[in-house]
């Protein structure tokens, strides 16, 4: 079964998830899926991701443990 990116991010528990950012202020913007673009959007708009703090999403590197545990804490502090 196919999953839609609604249950990746929050609609599945009818989440406001209307939100959006203008990825365009990272330097390499165009880098992010388009599969990807709508809920990494959501995500700088709602403060959950904010890139690596010189200008970049780098969406093709793996994320450390570190940034990880960074984005679920802000994902949780979320009001």
């Amino acid at each position: 079964m196919e999953r839609g990116n609604e249950d990746l991010y929050g609609q599945r528990d009818r989440e406001d998830v209307s939100a959006r950012a203008d990825l365009s202020r990272f330097g390499d913007a165009a880098s992010v899926s388009g599969w990807a673009a709508d809920a990494m959007s959501w995500a700088v708009a709602e403060g959950v991701f904010n890139g690596n703090g010189q200008g970049l999403l780098e969406p093709g590197r793996a994320i450390a443990r570190s940034e990880l545990c960074a984005v679920l804490m802000n994902w949780e502090a979320r009001e």
